[in-house]
């Protein structure tokens, strides 16, 4: 099951990076959606959003998730 990170709204490279870094998510592909371009298409509204997309293609989930609900999903998504 493929994760990807999308950056915020920035071209800021380097803060990317350090935050890629810091949170030791570096082996999770990372995307710098400088332009917003999918930020617009899945309606993101703010940072820490999930896009929970099925086998299928179909988007299962937008929105916030705690640590519990983001295994729940993964954990669902999975199966």
């Amino acid at each position: 099951m493929p994760i990807i990170g999308v950056a915020g709204l920035s071209t800021d490279t380097a803060a990317m990076n350090k935050f890629v870094t810091q949170y030791e998510v570096g082996v999770i592909p990372q995307i710098n959606d400088g332009a917003g371009e999918l930020w617009k298409r899945f309606e993101v509204t703010r940072q820490s959003y999930y896009v929970m997309i099925d086998a299928s293609g179909e988007v299962v989930h937008k929105g916030w998730l705690d640590d519990q609900d983001l295994v729940g999903w993964l954990d669902k998504l999975a199966a």
